[in-house]
This record gives C-alpha cells, structure tokens and sequence, in this order.
C-alpha cells in the first residue's frame, strides 16, 4: 500500500512518503549497456567496433557540455534526444568509421530507451513501492522515459522528465516542479541518485537525499552530508525498511 498517516515513520526521515528516483546512471547503467548498444548497432552496420567505449564516452561529455549550457542560458532548450543526436553528429569519427548513415543517427539517438537496468533495481524498486510513492525524475524526454521503463521493467507510480519546465537537472525548476506536481512539501521526498551534484541541488530546495554508489558515477566530495549512503538500491531498500 501506499503511505498513510496510520503508518509512521520513525527518526528523523518522519514525514518521509515519496521517493524521487534519478534514474539514467542511478536505476539504469547509462555507461556500459550504451557502450554495449553502440557496439551492436556498429557491428550491424559492418563497421569495426573496436573503438566504441572511447566513441560512448566521447558521446556522453559533449552531451553533458550540451545540456549544461542550457541549464546556464547560454543556448536555447532543447530535447534531450535532439541534444543526444546533435552531440552524437558532433564526435562521431567520419575518418575512422565513414560518414553517419540517417538510419544509424536515428538508432543511436533512441538508445535511452534501451538502457539496461542496474542488477538490483528492479527489484528493489518493487519492495519500495510497497511503502512509498516511487516516482522517476529524469533529464530524459518522457517519450524516452516511457521506452526505457517498459524495456527494463521499471514500474513507477509517477514519471517526470525536465522537459516539463525547458531545462534539465540541477535547475531549481525541474525539482520544484516535482513537488508542485506531487503537491508534497520537501520534507516528505528523498531524492535517490548517483550523482552528488543531483542530490546537492535537491537538498537546496529541502528534500531529504540519499547518495547511490554506482560504478563510474561521481564520488560525493568530502564535505557532502547525505541522509542516505548506499552501495546499491537493495541496500538503500534495506535502510529504509526499518523505518515503516
């Protein structure tokens, strides 16, 4: 079921009814199953390919570089797939692998939807719902969202992407419009992610965090103070587990 007033929480977490769950990176993992998709849709196309962790993590950083400048106004909004497919123009290497074909832009632009999920996640996401609201809040469009939570099993009581608002996370509008939405006040949302700078710009608006390690993803710094500290979202489910 669902929280209610009748099921208290105990500690300092007491208000605590929704979690909010970044999910490229944190539920799936963004890195390797794209690195591994890249090199599927290569090999189809009969291209070699041996290059395509360094092409993926190329990919990532220009689409990173992307999207922060939007978040900073330096360039208008733009979907993340329209973003995803501009940086993907931009380092693929013509010399090494020929020119891009439309087809294989266009396959290699839906990859977000077919990101796998981490080996935990689901279920640990099933346990949780039992408890709380599990909603997903995601730079992903929500068209990417629906796909990729349909091919990996995610079940949420609510999706969000920060297409809502014209920009993407850590934005201030993209958090709030999670809470204006879910009418809920911060107090009562934990934000789950891998990302240290995610969970930090959660915690300026109130919500109470919990920090996911995940391979590849970021350290938080030595000063970072988190509600939550897990080594995946099972162990995250078996703190929280207590608490009802």
């Amino acid at each position: 079921m669902l929280p209610n007033d009748d099921v208290p929480v105990t500690g300092g977490l007491s208000r605590l009814t929704t979690l909010v769950f970044d999910v490229i990176g944190t539920v799936v993992d963004d890195q390797g199953s794209l690195e591994r998709r890249v090199g599927r849709l290569l090999a189809l196309e009969g291209i070699d390919a041996s290059g395509a962790s360094t092409f993926t993590t190329n990919w990532e950083q220009m689409l990173d570089e992307t999207i922060t400048e939007v978040v900073t106004g330096k360039s208008p909004w733009q979907s993340h797939r329209r973003l995803r497919q501009s940086a993907l123009h931009q380092v693929w290497p013509t010399e090494q692998w020929g020119v891009l074909s439309q087809t294989l832009s266009g396959h290699l632009a839906a990859a977000v939807e077919y990101l796998e999920p981490w080996p935990d996640s689901v279920a640990a996401l099933t346990a949780l719902r039992d408890s709380f609201k599990v909603v997903a809040l995601s730079n992903g469009d929500s068209s990417e969202l629906v796909g990729l939570s349909a091919h990996a099993g995610l079940a949420w009581h609510g999706v969000f992407s920060a297409e809502r608002v014209h920009s993407f996370k850590p934005n201030r509008a993209v958090y709030q419009s999670v809470l204006d939405s879910l009418e809920e006040a911060p107090a009562a949302v934990l934000m789950v992610a891998a990302h240290p700078w995610d969970l930090r710009a959660a915690a300026a608006l109130g919500f109470s965090t919990a920090y996911v390690s995940r391979p590849g993803a970021d350290s938080p710094s030595s000063d970072d103070d988190f509600d939550f500290t897990a080594t995946d979202l099972a162990d995250l489910a078996r703190q929280l587990a207590p608490a009802r």
